[in-house]
């Protein structure tokens, strides 16, 4: 079974802009979670603490790469909203994310 993954227009575009190399590791997690939805587990997915929204991270490269694409389930389908390096802060934080609501 096939799992829907949509992308927020932003988180395309800033994973088209990355290296030839790192993309393909996130297309292929991409892939992955595509083929396993909520079934993927570690290494290549986790929690993000501190989330009470069910707001996960998807870890290329099974965690090795220092990029991550964040997601969570809205609606039946999985959302990838933005992607970002590890520890890195910014006014879009995990926790202040605009994500599309349930329903």
């Amino acid at each position: 079974m096939e799992f829907r993954v949509d992308w927020d227009q932003d988180a395309r575009e800033e994973v088209m802009r990355l290296p030839v190399a790192e993309r393909r590791a996130v297309m292929s997690a991409v892939a992955k979670l595509e083929a396993f939805g909520d079934q993927l587990g570690a290494p290549h997915t986790s929690q993000v603490k501190g989330s009470r929204a069910g707001i996960r991270e998807l870890r290329p490269r099974a965690g090795r790469s220092a990029w991550r694409a964040l997601y969570r389930r809205v609606a039946g389908r999985l959302v990838v909203r933005w992607g970002r390096k590890p520890n890195m802060t910014s006014a879009g934080s995990a926790g202040r994310c605009d994500w599309p609501r349930r329903g």
